[in-house]
C-alpha cells in the first residue's frame, strides 16, 4: 500500500525511519525532520516539495526497488548523506533544485544509484566534508552543478586509493567555490601527495580557495582568483 504526507500535516517531526515497507510515500507538503532520516525499503517521492533534515540522511536498501525522488524541490541535510548499495541497488534522484549537504557525501558499494537530475549539490556547514564515490571499477561521481560558499570549509575528495582505477569527479555545468579573504575553502585529496581527478566541464567560478593534490582532467585550465596553491596540482 502507499502513503502520503498530508498537506494539512504540521510539517515537522523528530525523526523518520522507513523499513519493512514496500509502498511509496508521497509528499503533499514540505517536511522538516529535526533529527535523522533512514531508508532501507520502499520509495520516497517528494512530489515537488522540500525536505529539511537536521542531522543525517542514510539509504541502505535491504530490498530491491528502494528509491528516493527529489523532484523539483530542495533537500537540505545538516549532516551526512550516505547512500549504500552493499546489500541491494538503490536509486537516489536528487532534486532539480538544490541538494545541500553539511557533512560527508558518501556513495558506498559496487553500484552507483545517484542521479544529479540537473540540480545543484551545495556543500555547507563548518569543518570537513569528504566526498566519496562508489567502489565500482570506474568509481565516477557526476554532478550537474557543484558549489560551496562556506568560508573556512574543507572539501576532501576521496580517490579510493588502491582501487582498480582513480576516482573521477565530473561537474557538467557550474563549478563554484567561493571562500573569503582570511577564510579560504580548502580543496584537497584524502591522501596527501595523491591527486584526485576532477573534470569541470562548464562554467567555473573559483576564488579564495586553498588547493592541494588536484588534477584537472579537462583541457581548459581552471582560473582560481585569490587562491593558494598548496602544491601537487595540475591545471
Amino acid at each position: 500500500h502507499n502513503s502520503t504526507v498530508d498537506a494539512a500535516f504540521g510539517g515537522s517531526i523528530n525523526s523518520l525511519a522507513i523499513s519493512s515497507y514496500s509502498g511509496t510515500i508521497t509528499f503533499n507538503r514540505s517536511l522538516s525532520v529535526t533529527g535523522s532520516v533512514s531508508q532501507s525499503t520502499g520509495a520516497i517521492n517528494l512530489n515537488g516539495n522540500n525536505l529539511t533534515v537536521g542531522a543525517s540522511f542514510t539509504m541502505t536498501p535491504t530490498a530491491a526497488g528502494t528509491t528516493f525522488t527529489g523532484g523539483a524541490g530542495n533537500v537540505t541535510i545538516g549532516g551526512a548523506l550516505t547512500l549504500s548499495s552493499a546489500m541491494q541497488a538503490y536509486t537516489f534522484t536528487a532534486p532539480s533544485g538544490t541538494l545541500s549537504v553539511g557533512g560527508n557525501f558518501t556513495l558506498s558499494g559496487a553500484t552507483n544509484g545517484f542521479s544529479h537530475n540537473n540540480g545543484t549539490v551545495r556543500i555547507t556547514g563548518a569543518g570537513t566534508s569528504v566526498i566519496t564515490p562508489p567502489s565500482t571499477v570506474t568509481k565516477n561521481l557526476t554532478f550537474y552543478n557543484f558549489t560551496s560558499t562556506a568560508a573556512g570549509k574543507t572539501i576532501q575528495f576521496n580517490n579510493n586509493a588502491g582501487a582498480p582505477a582513480a576516482a573521477d569527479f565530473t561537474v557538467l555545468n557550474n563549478f563554484t567555490l567561493t571562500g573569503a579573504s582570511g577564510s579560504l575553502i580548502t580543496l584537497q585529496s584524502d591522501s596527501s601527495g595523491t591527486q584526485f581527478d576532477i573534470d569541470p566541464q562548464g562554467t567555473r567560478d573559483v576564488s579564495f580557495v586553498n588547493v592541494r593534490d588536484s588534477n584537472n582532467t579537462n583541457a581548459t585550465d581552471v582560473t582560481c582568483t585569490n587562491c593558494t596553491n598548496s602544491l601537487n596540482n595540475t591545471r
